[in-house]
């Protein structure tokens, strides 16, 4: 029941008043989401280690939680403040001016808060392992590891999956995913103002602050959609107001927010190992501790609680992996490389300067190219190639983007010119009035570099790159307070607070006027097709397959990097009810077997296949029923005018020098789907197919990524028949090969429904 998911948010409140407003509202609601935080964490773990992590499990959890919360308030018998206090502190000191750009934050986080809200979940990395995570969760009514081919579902840190597996289960379904990303855009804005209080900045500072931190445009864009990064921004935010709230004297009182924040920031995601190091360098430095050994004390209670948290993650990525972060120096299917494997100051250069080209990105294509072509040529003035795969993600080459509204690859250009600005603005001797903002400023740099040295570039860094701008807010908001007027930082606030509208109103994914995707026009079902257009019909087409073969049994054949939450979300399985399992990493098949890019992409496919009946082909999903079914041999296929078959890894294939023919004898009249992968010495080619001297088919064979797949219609006659692939291009040979070659077919068959089958023996 949707009304359930009020049993956190009022454990959260009630953590509010638990933690005592009386040190402010702002320090308060961080310190209570920590607690919040950690609370989540201890449910989730808890229910899962007894198989109780169900909808009702959680309810009751969470009941226990606010009655104890309620026990905590009645016994300490502090008075509690009224809202009418609340507002009244919040609003203190403010002038008309510093006002309006709060009302100005509250519109961008009411227009957040509304996508988020009607939108449903649908970014790439949510659809492949963010809330397939969840649904498994629930089907197995615990945390624990489980077979799939898709490595991030199980090694990627889960708290904010845990956080948002809240609402998914309390609500019935993910109406309410998307807010785990808002709220944290929500308290990081307040965060940021009170880290920029402690900076040194006033009123006006901090309202510029906020300002600046809510309307980054990739976090805007992200804000309403079911990821993490805002998440990571957040504790991030948490954690360094924590730092500069810290009193050795206070002990554990004082230690354990850090603890939590560090611990939920690595829980969150895997690039706090890299950011937080510097910052909270920079944090100590920024106190000037007197007593170092209270420090290290303090340090040492929250570091400890920090591995305390991660402990049970590390625990089963290690008796997966052999390691607590998983495989991430392995390359898929085991996973992905996500470090450079070049280090050195040439390396690190040239990940400085692409990283920060993400942000360079204008409206206008010639501008980009030139500050493109001036990348590339200093990085060749030192001996750097901008797309070294060894400090490159695999399959992307650099260029500077051009401005968009996809949160994948959105830049933040005016943020970006504000940092350098207020660089140069410290550097210029300014520094000494702002000595803390200079360090904390130093701790950013530091931390981008950090990042920079030891990551990878890719073309979708700048979300990474998120708690950076949003802490940079801080310094920004601080700096230019002080030396600009007072008319001249509103102007900007107002400035940045009017540029929000096309990042809130025109989001491609979750976009209020769009023509394509709009949330008041486009059935919610379809939206969570919007990142990924081109799986919408199979996808349908699949399920009403499934569906009206009446499979209560069904497996899910998915590779890596395939999309399963949109399968969820057709076969009604939200909350993990149905027998639904992904089968190819495990030891047994379903009944019914759903395979997006098997063909292409599946070792031993044909093996797999030739287990079934009936087997469909809808675009580049396949969809298999009648598992082990006794069929009868219809037809034979014999090869004429191909060389020799070639295997691996459960494939083969077979080159022709020029026109390939295939002889097929039928035993009856036969209507079947010829599937096979084409491949072309040379690209492109066009393939035509020809049976019985009709055609009934032509390709045009591109390159090999994407894979050709041809599935085509063929009806086959009594007797002999004949398929012939005609290639476009005439033959040629490859280095160290003899062979005049054309083209190939990769795993060629013939699909049939019912009890007749067309085997093709590829001797």
């Amino acid at each position: 029941m949707p009304v359930l998911i009020a049993l956190p948010l009022v454990a959260y409140m009630l953590f509010f008043l638990a933690v005592g407003p009386g040190s402010g509202w702002r320090s308060a609601a961080v310190r209570a989401a920590i607690l919040w935080g950690v609370a989540t964490l201890a449910i989730t773990e808890a229910l899962g280690l007894f198989h109780l992590l169900t909808d009702a499990g959680l309810a009751e959890a969470w009941l226990l939680a606010d009655v104890a919360a309620v026990l905590y308030l009645w016994r300490r018998a502090a008075p509690l403040p009224s809202l009418r206090i609340l507002i009244a502190d919040a609003q203190a000191g403010l002038d008309y001016l510093e006002a309006a750009l709060i009302a100005g934050i509250l519109c961008v986080l009411a227009g957040v808060a509304a996508a988020a809200l009607l939108a449903p979940p649908n970014t790439t990395d949510a659809m492949v392992y963010h809330l397939p995570r969840i649904v498994h969760w629930l089907h197995n009514r615990n945390v624990a590891f489980y077979p799939t081919n898709e490595i991030r579902q199980l090694q990627m840190p889960p708290w904010a999956e845990y956080a948002m597996l809240q609402f998914h289960a309390l609500s019935g379904g993910d109406r309410f995913n998307n807010l785990v990303q808002w709220f944290s855009l929500a308290a990081g804005v307040a965060g940021v103002s009170l880290i920029a209080e402690k900076l040194g900045a006033g009123k006006r500072g901090q309202a510029l602050a906020a300002v600046l931190c809510a309307t980054i445009p990739q976090g805007l864009l992200e804000a309403s959609g079911a990821k993490n990064d805002w998440v990571t921004a957040f504790w991030l935010v948490a954690l360094v107001c924590c730092l500069l709230d810290f009193r050795p004297e206070a002990g554990l009182r004082s230690a354990w927010p850090i603890g939590g924040a560090l611990g939920l920031a690595c829980l969150t995601k895997s690039v706090v190992f890299v950011m937080a190091p510097p910052l909270i360098a920079a944090a100590i430095l920024l106190r000037s501790p007197v007593s170092w050994k209270s420090w290290v004390r303090g340090l040492a209670i929250a570091g400890l609680l920090a591995v305390v948290l991660n402990l049970p993650h590390f625990a089963r990525n290690y008796r997966q992996f052999h390691s607590p972060f998983g495989p991430m120096a392995g390359l898929p299917p085991a996973g992905y490389r996500y470090t450079n494997e070049r280090y050195g100051v040439r390396p690190l250069l040239s990940n400085v300067l692409r990283n920060l080209s993400l942000d360079a990105g204008t409206p206008i294509a010639a501008l980009n190219r030139a500050v493109e072509r001036s990348v590339v040529r200093t990085l060749a003035a030192i001996g750097e190639d901008a797309n070294d795969p060894r400090t490159t993600w695999d399959y992307t080459e650099f260029h500077v983007p051009t401005l968009s509204l996809h949160e994948a690859t959105a830049g933040n250009p005016l943020h970006a010119a504000l940092i350098v600005m207020v660089c140069w603005i410290l550097l210029a001797g300014r520094w000494r009035k702002l000595r803390p903002a200079a360090a904390l400023a130093v701790g950013l740099i530091a931390a981008f570099v950090l990042f920079c040295a030891i990551f990878r570039w890719q073309p979708w860094h700048t979300r990474l790159h998120l708690p950076l701008f949003v802490l940079w807010a801080t310094v920004i908001g601080t700096v230019l307070a002080q030396i600009w007027p007072r008319r001249a930082t509103a102007a900007l606030g107002l400035f940045l607070l009017l540029t929000t509208a096309p990042e809130i109103f025109a989001n491609p994914l979750r976009s209020f006027t769009g023509t394509t995707w709009n949330l008041f026009r486009t059935p919610r079902q379809d939206l969570y097709f919007a990142d990924l257009p081109e799986l919408q019909a199979p996808y349908h087409e699949v399920v009403q397959w499934i569906e009206s073969h009446g499979c209560t049994e069904i497996g899910l054949g998915l590779p890596q990097g395939a999309a399963e939450y949109p399968l969820d979300v057709l076969l009604h399985n939200l909350t993990g009810t149905r027998p639904i399992r992904n089968v190819l990493a495990g030891d047994r098949l379903a009944a019914c077997l759903i395979c997006p890019n098997c063909v292409l992409t599946l070792p031993g496919w044909p093996a797999v296949a030739r287990r079934y009946s009936q087997v469909k082909q809808f675009d580049r999903v396949a969809v298999l029923a009648g598992l082990d079914a006794v069929s009868v041999n219809a037809c034979s296929a014999q090869f004429t005018g191909w060389y020799a078959v070639e295997k691996e890894g459960g494939n083969w294939w077979r080159w022709s020098a020029g026109d390939g023919v295939i002889a097929v004898r039928a035993s009856q009249p036969l209507h079947a789907d010829l599937e096979a992968v084409l491949l072309s010495l040379r690209y492109p080619n066009r393939v035509e197919i020809v049976v019985n001297g009709q055609p009934v088919s032509q390709m045009e064979v591109i390159a090999t990524d994407p894979m050709p797949l041809l599935w085509a219609p063929v009806d086959l006659r009594q007797g002999d028949n004949t398929v012939e692939f005609r290639s476009g291009n005439l033959p040629g040979q490859l280095p160290q090969d003899s062979r005049s070659l054309a083209i190939a077919v990769r795993n060629l068959a013939f699909r049939t429904d019912g009890p007749a089958a067309c085997g093709v023996d590829p001797q």
